[in-house]
C-alpha cells in the first residue's frame, strides 16, 4: 500500500535561535514572508509495525470500529514524530521554515508501516513590501513622555502595530523643524506598570511619510516584546542616537531625557498669532525681523525655509514697491496659511 496525504495543517513551533515561529506548511509560499533562500530537501521517516492491532482481532463487539480507530491514531501519532524529525534536520541546517510538505505512509511484506515527511527547507525574512503592508492592525498609541532633544525634531508619538502571527511593530510619529527626514536611530524604551524597564537598541525608524505640514510618520519596524509585556506598557521613551535630515548625518551627543510637556512648551512651533502679538509696537519691518528671531531663539528653534522666504520676499518686494511693515506681515499670513492648507 501506498497512501499520499492530501494536504498537510501547517504545524508551528518556537525556534528559539531567531525567537520566531518555526512554520511548517504545505503550500510553496508562506503569507507576509519572503523566501530568500532555498537549503534543498529534508525528510523525517518513522516505522511501526502492526502488532498493536493484534489485541482487537478476538473478543470485541465493535471489531471494525475499534480496528479502524487504533489504526487512525497510530499513524496519527507516527505523523506527527515524522514531521518533527524533518523539522528537527530542517533546523539543523539553519532554515526557519520548511514549504511543500507532503506525507508518504506505505507498508512493507513484514506489515510494516514506513512514514516519511518531506519538505523543502528554505530561510525567510518578514515581507515588508508593498504588498503587505496591509497586514499590520494597530493596537495601541502612546504619546512618547521622555526623549533627549535636537535642533531639528520633536518627537510626538508611538504607535504599536500587530499582524496575524502576532509579530509587533512600531510607527514613529514626529515633527521636524527644518528639512526632510530620512531615517532615524533612536534607543525605544519602554516602562510597564511594574516599573519594569525593556529597551530596545537602536531601532531603525525609515521611510518617513509626510502627513502633513512637518509632521511625519516612519514605516513599520519590528519589535521584539512578548505579550505578556506588552499588556502592560505604562508608558514609552525614546532616545535619539543619530538621523538624517537631507543629506546631512547627524550624531546626537545630549542623552539627557526632558519630559515631553516641558520640552513642549518651550519648543512647539511658533504660531502667526503669536508674532502678530508681538510685533504690533514694531516700528519697522527690519524691527518685525528681529522679534521673530528671538521668538524663535528663546526656543531653541530654526526658522521654517518656507517662513524665511515669505521673509525675504516681503523685504523686497517692500523695497520696490514701498507699502511699509504691512507689506511683510501679509506675506508672513501668507505663509501660515498656505502650511495650514497642506
Amino acid at each position: 500500500m501506498n497512501e499520499r496525504s492530501k494536504s498537510y495543517i501547517g504545524i508551528i513551533m518556537n525556534n528559539d535561535k531567531l525567537n520566531r515561529p518555526f512554520i511548517l506548511t504545505s503550500t510553496n509560499n508562506i503569507e507576509g514572508e519572503r523566501i530568500t533562500k532555498y537549503l534543498g530537501i529534508v525528510s523525517g521517516e518513522i516505522s511501526i509495525g502492526t502488532g498493536f492491532l493484534s489485541e482487537f482481532k478476538a473478543g470485541v463487539a465493535d471489531f471494525f470500529g475499534a480496528y479502524a480507530g487504533a489504526y487512525s491514531n497510530k499513524l496519527g501519532e507516527a505523523k506527527a514524530v515524522a514531521v518533527n524529525v524533518m523539522k528537527k534536520k530542517a533546523e539543523e541546517m539553519g532554515a526557519t521554515a520548511v514549504v511543500g510538505i507532503d506525507i508518504d505512509i506505505m507498508t512493507t511484506d513484514a506489515n510494516i508501516f514506513i512514514v516519511c515527511a518531506n519538505g523543502t527547507a528554505v530561510i525567510t525574512e518578514l515581507d515588508i513590501s508593498d504588498n503587505a503592508n496591509n497586514r499590520w492592525t494597530e493596537i495601541k498609541s502612546f504619546d512618547v513622555d521622555m526623549y533627549n532633544v535636537t535642533r531639528d525634531i520633536n518627537i510626538n508619538t508611538i504607535r504599536f502595530y500587530e499582524d496575524k502571527k502576532g509579530t509587533k511593530a512600531v510607527k514613529l510619529e514626529l515633527e521636524t523643524v527644518k528639512g526632510i527626514l530620512k531615517a532615524l536611530y533612536a534607543n525605544l524604551i519602554i516602562k510597564t506598570v511594574f516599573d519594569e524597564i525593556i529597551i530596545f537598541k537602536k531601532v531603525l525608524f525609515t521611510d518617513f511619510e509626510n502627513l502633513k505640514y512637518k509632521k511625519y510618520q516612519s514605516s513599520e519596524s519590528i519589535v521584539d516584546i512578548d505579550a505578556d509585556s506588552f499588556r502592560i506598557i505604562k508608558s514609552v521613551e525614546l532616545d535619539i542616537c543619530k538621523y538624517i535630515v537631507d543629506e546631512r548625518i547627524v550624531e546626537v551627543d545630549n542623552h539627557d531625557m526632558i519630559h515631553r510637556d516641558a520640552h513642549l512648551s518651550n519648543t512647539e512651533f511658533v504660531s502667526y498669532e503669536e508674532i502678530e502679538e508681538n510685533v504690533e509696537e514694531a516700528k519697522s519691518s527690519s524691527e518685525i525681523v528681529t522679534i521673530i528671531k528671538n521668538l524663535y531663539e528663546e526656543r531653541n528653534l530654526v526658522i521654517e525655509e518656507d517662513l524665511s522666504k515669505a521673509i525675504e520676499d516681503g523685504l523686497r518686494v517692500q523695497r520696490i514697491y514701498g507699502g511699509g511693515k504691512e507689506t511683510l506681515l501679509d506675506y508672513i499670513k501668507k505663509c501660515f496659511h498656505n502650511r495650514e492648507n497642506q
